[in-house]
């Protein structure tokens, strides 16, 4: 007997907690930070080129898996192997403890949002945010006590967690979804057009624009792009397959993948840019600095930067306090719907093994998240966050994204994948990876080979000068990665556009996709042992990042393992069974 499930109320409402899901806090700072770090347009080139070859293809693949399955990640990788459950439930687990550090950003948010007023008069927005108000010590192993301000907020946000979730799907994260994503983008549109009209906007556009070619060699600039964008568009964390499982039996999923991530990643990102970097060129502008000591990364952007540029704008005395107060308001609710879709996704996977009741495990998350978290409030806090989530938002998310390729492309097979979208309704994967892979990707490849040359053959006089015997081998080093990526781009345009049935994808899926996050993988997690992250003790990476990692994996393996609802494997049976009696009939017909 198959179960009965939830179901979306309307395709509006899961496309508006699809890209809730992926816009959140790092949209805002992140995103900028490394845009400017590695050149402004070099690096927006190399994340669209990230989009459209490794996060869309996987964010369209995870739909597909939930739709066809009709269940959530574990259960959907059940149905493939009974031992591949695991690999469902570890992008789960990691949830379960990215959410608990990432509600406490949200409570510092909730308390910067009460202090709008008084923040446009602090004398150091640095040394409030890091003393006055997080009481940092000097240490990870220093935790001290708990903040108790940041401790009530922290309660506050998961208790407006557990209020819209314990709602149900449509009348908690649909409902919620369709009230907080409007007020979300038209917050947006206010910065867009404040920062781009502010004095001096001019010159953080520009440094936000303007790309720096020789960086396009430096393998860090790839991990960056791409470890970003999986994080931003909420791939192979599993969100999106939980959310797929909820739609009617016919939907087109490729519109919705190429949606979803047209609205995260060009208008909550690289548009929302401009508004971000036309306040910090009013910043630099204003202070005589240099956009080099404007622009910082992580929370320092958005507790101390931005707070400082808005306390500084031009107006009435209320101009800064309300600007404040918005900005604050756009990263929570940016940042809530985030939680919101990780606690659906969470609760959904729990009952869909166990059957637990939904109220109970909302509230048993919510309460387990909330106490985890207040680690994350003591005096220390600040440090143990950022050491827990260099290691789990990055590393696991590469590693998952990899094995749903492998899993799909290699062991289900990806004609079935592929097939299951070509029975839906509206858009088919040929013309949209058709279309990518022989105009798109060629033409920013293209762009790529000749700035690079262009860039290179300004060095080439001055080397002329210096030995000008070598004229030819000077000119041959000095174009031929540029000829090389050029041909390359001509050579995958001619080679797709002889392409009908869906080699394209296939391709990604099976080939490309894992290789890149293999190498970045590798890149990121060896490169860490070559040095300490962040100059922090060696003792302090192993106990709370190792740990958590080897928490997440050992609590994937007992939940795989664990017994499930004594029906459980009846129906999953009965779902497979009545959906290859679907297929007949269509056959038949």
């Amino acid at each position: 007997m198959a179960v009965i499930r939830a179901q979306w109320g309307s395709r509006f409402g899961f496309l508006l907690a699809s890209i809730g899901s992926a816009v959140g806090l790092g949209n805002i700072w992140r995103f900028n930070y490394l845009a400017y770090k590695w050149g402004g347009g070099t690096f927006i080139l190399v994340y669209i080129f990230a989009i459209l070859t490794a996060a869309l293809p996987i964010l369209i693949l995870e739909y597909g898996l939930g739709h066809r399955f009709r269940r959530t990640a574990p259960l959907a990788f059940r149905k493939i192997g009974k031992r591949l459950e695991v690999i469902g439930w570890i992008p789960l687990v990691q949830m379960i403890f990215l959410v608990a550090y990432y509600c406490v950003i949200l409570a510092w948010v909730l308390n910067y949002l009460f202090y709008s007023r008084s923040l446009p008069g602090v004398e150091s927005t640095n040394e409030f945010f890091f003393t006055s108000f997080l009481h940092l010590s000097d240490s990870p192993w220093s935790m001290q006590t708990i903040v108790p301000i940041i401790a009530v907020a922290l309660f506050v946000v998961w208790f407006l967690n557990w209020v819209v979730i314990i709602r149900g799907l449509q009348g908690g994260m649909e409902l919620y979804a369709k009230l907080l994503m409007p007020v979300l983008a038209a917050l947006v549109v206010i910065i867009i057009i404040r920062g781009v009209t502010l004095p001096g906007a001019g010159q953080g556009i520009a440094a936000y624009l303007t790309p720096v070619w020789e960086k396009l060699g430096q393998p860090s600039l790839w991990v960056d792009a791409f470890s970003q964008v999986f994080f931003s568009i909420s791939a192979a964390f599993g969100i999106m397959i939980a959310f797929s499982s909820y739609l009617p039996r016919q939907t087109n999923l490729v519109s919705a993948g190429l949606t979803v991530a047209l609205a995260n990643s060009g208008f909550f990102e690289i548009l929302l840019g401009f508004g971000s970097f036309g306040t910090l060129g009013y910043l630099a502008h204003i202070s005589g600095k240099p956009m080099d000591e404007v622009v910082t990364s992580g929370i320092g952007f958005a507790f101390v930067v931005f707070p400082e540029a808005l306390a500084r704008l031009p107006g009435a005395a209320w101009v800064p306090v309300v600007f404040t107060a918005l900005f604050f308001l756009t990263l929570f609710v940016a940042g809530f719907t985030s939680s919101l879709s990780i606690v659906q996704a969470v609760t959904t996977t729990f009952w869909d093994k166990f059957r637990w009741a939904r109220s109970r495990i909302t509230t048993g998350l919510c309460l387990f998240a909330f106490v985890i978290g207040l680690v994350y409030v003591t005096h220390s806090g600040l440090f143990i966050l950022d050491i827990v989530d260099n290691y789990i938002s990055k590393y696991v998310l590469l590693f998952i994204g990899t094995c749903e390729c492998i899993i799909v492309g290699w062991i289900w097979g990806i004609d079935k994948l592929i097939a299951h979208h070509n029975r839906q309704p509206g858009m088919k994967l040929q013309a949209l990876f058709g279309t990518v892979i022989t105009y798109v990707v060629p033409l920013i490849l293209l762009v790529i080979a000749w700035f690079l040359g262009a860039t290179s053959l300004k060095k080439l006089p001055g080397e002329l000068a210096l030995n000008p015997d070598a004229a030819v081998m000077l000119y041959i080093s000095h174009l031929a990665v540029p000829v090389i990526i050029g041909l390359a781009a001509f050579a995958l345009a001619g080679w797709s556009i002889t392409k009908r049935n869906n080699e394209q994808y296939t391709i990604l899926i099976k080939y490309w996709i894992p290789v890149v996050l293999t190498l970045i993988f590798y890149q990121g997690w060896f490169g860490e042992f070559k040095a300490a992250y962040e100059g922090y003790p060696w003792g302090a990476l192993a106990f709370f990042g190792g740990g958590m990692l080897l928490h997440i994996v050992t609590i994937a393996f007992l939940l795989s393992s664990a017994r499930g609802h004594p029906t459980l494997d009846d129906e999953l049976a009965a779902e497979e069974q009545q959906f290859t009696e679907g297929l007949e009939m269509e056959h038949a017909d």
